[in-house]
């Protein structure tokens, strides 16, 4: 279930901000002059970063939450074996 949103942040990144702002760097004018090639790769490169931070906050978040999660169910004592 922790899926989903490690690939909304690739599809995002790379696709996106990859792709995307790799064509406007490299053939459009918008962001400057057309860099034809090595806008491609520089658009890549942000899109990569982008995506690579993102997962790893969420990552940090889950590990944090199942961490926090073990520690109070070990915290609390159960009535187990105790009749």
């Amino acid at each position: 279930k922790k899926a989903l949103v490690p690939m909304l942040a690739f599809a995002v990144g790379l696709w996106g901000l990859g792709l995307g702002g790799g064509y406007l760097l490299a053939y459009t004018d918008t962001l400057g002059s057309a860099r034809g090639a090595p806008g491609f790769w520089i658009g890549a490169i942000i899109g990569m970063a982008v995506a690579a931070a993102s997962v790893t906050l969420y990552f940090a978040r889950v590990s944090r939450a199942a961490l926090e999660g073990g520690a109070a169910e070990r915290a609390v004592p159960t009535l187990q074996g105790h009749a």
